[in-house]
């Protein structure tokens, strides 16, 4: 079985990039995955946004949550605590991913039985 990789995109204010993030994770080749947002206390639609994403997506493994705004760190941990995948990739909210990002970053995991994986997208 392929191993759930918890994908955690901590998200402040990025109403205007959220969108395609989200998309760039349902896009993945690799597909045991759970993406959790983690909106950092956000003033603008940056909620709203993944929630209409949600709706548009039902059956991905979307999780949001609200945290009050503590900052990129906090948010991260809180993505860290609830994620249950064995490997944890961190994507940014103004960021995407490639769609064979996963499958490389699994593969390269379990080839070279290595603790990290960083690439530069």
């Amino acid at each position: 079985m392929m191993p759930t990789i918890s994908v955690i995109v901590p998200l402040y204010n990025d109403e205007k990039y959220i969108t395609e993030a989200l998309r760039s994770c349902t896009r993945q080749t690799y597909g045991n995955r759970e993406v959790i947002v983690v909106n950092d206390g956000s003033t603008d639609n940056s909620l709203g946004r993944v929630c209409d994403f949600i709706k548009e997506f039902p059956n991905d493994s979307i999780r949001v949550i609200t945290t009050p705004n503590h900052g990129l760190s906090a948010a991260r941990n809180e993505g860290l605590r609830l994620a249950k995948g064995k490997y944890v990739c961190f994507l940014d909210s103004d960021d995407s991913l490639r769609s064979n990002a996963l499958e490389e970053c699994v593969k390269y995991l379990d080839d070279q039985e290595l603790d990290m994986v960083t690439f530069d997208c």
